[in-house]
């Protein structure tokens, strides 16, 4: 997944996809703002991958506890540093590629809550799933509600 991140993170469109996010989340007031990706012609993704995901997380904000039913989670910090708290453990985060302690890929099995909180400044995340974009639900762990992404 490293090869397969560090690839995405340099191609254009993603670039340019982060960026636009970027603009999206400050002219929100939402915690987050997201895209999908294509990954069907990047080398190094695991055969279960089906999705993947850019987001870009508010500072200093909790993005809301969920959880995903039908999908396992895999995702890396590309830009900022915050916390996690996956199944009632926080933990810290740090950017992909950032030498400093902190996890820097998180594995998330369905129907296990989890949120993130970036400090000093904005987060980006890129987070893949075992379900395509269509498929993947989220449940809000505070009242139930689902959510469809695409």
């Amino acid at each position: 997944m490293d090869r397969a991140a560090a690839e995405l993170v340099t191609r254009a469109d993603v670039v340019a996809t982060i960026e636009r996010l970027k603009l999206e989340l400050r002219a929100s007031e939402e915690p987050f703002v997201w895209a999908t990706i294509e990954v069907g012609n990047v080398p190094d993704i695991p055969d279960e991958i089906q999705s993947a995901w850019i987001f870009a997380l508010r500072a200093e904000r909790w993005s809301g506890a969920h959880y995903h039913p039908n999908s396992v989670q895999n995702m890396a910090v590309i830009e900022g540093r915050g916390r996690s708290r996956i199944g009632g453990t926080i933990g810290e985060m740090v950017a992909f590629g950032d030498d400093s302690t902190g996890e820097r890929w998180f594995v998330i099995e369905p129907g296990v809550p989890h949120e993130f909180f970036p400090v000093e400044g904005d987060m980006i995340v890129m987070s893949f799933h075992t379900v395509s974009a269509q498929e993947l639900l989220e449940v809000s762990a505070s009242d139930g509600l689902i959510r469809h992404y695409a």
